[in-house]
């Protein structure tokens, strides 16, 4: 029976009918959708704990962590960091100076010698 549901609900989708939410097989699948989930959870918990395998990180040196200590570093990620920061600054300062309306704006910048003091809310020099 299972199959001859899945086969009218997958007939269904395929002739372009919506399934409506009171039609029995879409109620079916679901029914039967949940009991398979719930059929392998209660295997995996009846199975309870497997052995965990033990994963490298990868082929190169393990640097195991030390607390409150600076960590030992290879020559070989010594230089990739100074590579990495040093072609980071270069594409930085190689922008700012090309091209500074980048970081400074593309608006030029207000004359403030042209300002009044009224602009600046300061009051005028005979009001007290």
């Amino acid at each position: 029976m299972t199959s001859s549901v899945f086969h009218m609900w997958a007939g269904s989708e395929l002739r372009g009918e919506s399934g409506a939410p009171g039609d029995p097989t879409v109620f079916v699948c679901g029914r039967q959708r949940t009991a398979g989930v719930l059929r392998t959870g209660l295997q995996l918990f009846r199975r309870g704990p497997q052995q965990m395998t033990v994963r490298k990180a990868g082929g190169g040196p393990h640097i195991e962590p030390q607390y409150r200590q600076t960590p030992q570093l290879t020559k070989n990620q010594k230089f990739q960091a100074e590579l990495l920061s040093g072609a980071m600054w270069f594409w930085i300062l190689w922008h700012i100076w090309h091209d500074p309306d980048a970081v400074l704006g593309h608006f030029p910048w207000p004359d403030t010698s042209a300002w009044t003091d009224e602009e600046l809310g300061i009051p005028p020099d005979d009001e007290e």
